[in-house]
């Protein structure tokens, strides 16, 4: 690799100044370097966390990160969901890929199984077919992107639909985007938050009004794997001890907001019982309070008189 310098930089070289390197840089020779060097000048503190946080989650570009960012006032949240949702769009497939699909629905489709619906078996074939286990949350993730109506079954419909928005009509393509998905569950917020607030009706029975207990809490610990860890024992333990009821779909869905708070709130100190959370949240907390320890003193009444 031959570099070649101008000439005020040759002669330089040639006699060995110890200034070249400085030289280098104040003239532009490596222009890469000055860029991003002065990319990182041009932002606060808090704006260069909000960019490697974006990076973290998506893997682009400092740039695009910063360009992203900035558009949506440096929350990272939002500008992470915009840029998944453009490159989900940028992927999908036109209709010139349904045969293919349909191709793949009709191999796990069982024999016996409706024209239009993949049943159970079918579906616990084509999920490890693709990488995914039978377990995992992503599992959650591919059965809200392929709008499946309850567990162990998908439609044609939604098959094929589903997996053109992903950009995939081969399996060799979904084997690929798996990873890709199982990152969004965890790292995009945006992404959990559909995935939760769809497993309500996703896990029910059709003929149920409410979601099980037992249920919930099979599903409670997939979907929280990476999250509210300090207090998910406590809580499973409060509904078989205390609760012993069903789950209705707004204590599904407040939960997802209980979850963010107690993930910075471990202890629930700042809780108050008397705001707006629904009455079994405040339940657990008191159950939660009383087993640790943690009760606040009682409050000593006004003296009115």
């Amino acid at each position: 690799f031959n570099l070649i310098l101008p000439s005020p930089l040759l002669n330089h070289r040639q006699h060995g100044n110890p200034k070249d390197h400085g030289l280098l840089r104040n003239t532009g020779i490596f222009p890469i370097q000055r860029a991003r060097r002065e990319l990182r000048m041009s932002y606060t503190a808090s704006q260069r966390i909000a960019i490697q946080q974006f990076i973290a989650f998506t893997a682009c570009p400092e740039r695009t990160a910063a360009k992203l960012l900035k558009s949506h006032s440096w929350n990272v949240e939002l500008a992470v969901d915009s840029y998944f949702t453009a490159n989900n769009s940028a992927a999908a497939m036109p209709s010139s890929a349904d045969p293919a699909l349909r191709k793949i629905f009709d191999q796990y489709r069982e024999p016996g199984d409706p024209e239009d619906t993949m049943t159970v078996n079918g579906v616990m074939k084509f999920l490890p077919a693709i990488g995914v286990g039978l377990e995992e949350e992503t599992v959650l993730v591919l059965a809200e992107a392929l709008k499946a109506p309850t567990m162990g079954e998908f439609t044609r419909e939604g098959f094929v639909e589903g997996w053109k928005a992903l950009g995939c009509d081969t399996l060799e393509k979904m084997r690929a985007k798996v990873p890709a998905l199982r990152t969004s569950f965890t790292n995009d917020e945006a992404t959990f938050k559909k995935v939760y607030l769809f497993t309500y009706n996703f896990a029910r029975s059709a003929n149920q009004r409410s979601l099980q207990m037992d249920t919930a809490i099979e599903y409670w610990k997939l979907l929280f794997t990476h999250r509210f860890q300090k207090n998910l024992q406590d809580w499973i333990e409060f509904l078989e001890v205390e609760y012993k009821k069903s789950i209705a779909k707004d204590t599904w869905n407040c939960m997802y907001d209980f979850v963010q708070f107690a993930d910075k709130d471990p202890e629930l100190r700042s809780y108050d019982v008397d705001g707006a959370w629904p009455s079994i949240l405040d339940d657990f907390v008191k159950f939660s309070r009383k087993k640790h320890g943690t009760e606040p003193p009682p409050q000593e009444e006004m003296d009115t008189s």
